[in-house]
């Protein structure tokens, strides 16, 4: 089983996303800089698909378009 932790910094937001990979299924959680879980994945996303999602959470959730 492999976990990967990455941050972004979307729009002045922080998120951290962890990718579990046990070699069957990928899954990708998202949390926010408390550490509350935003939403999950349950299918492979690539980095760029991450990031475009990020930014559409970002926008819709804080309102801003920059």
């Amino acid at each position: 089983m492999n976990t990967t932790k990455k941050t972004y910094d979307v729009y002045g937001n922080c998120y951290v996303c962890y990718i579990l990979n046990n070699g069957y299924d990928k899954v990708v959680s998202v949390f926010n800089e408390q550490g509350d879980l935003l939403f999950k994945f349950e299918e492979p996303i690539n980095g760029s698909q991450l990031i475009f999602l990020l930014k559409g959470y970002s926008i819709a959730h804080n309102g801003v378009l920059k």
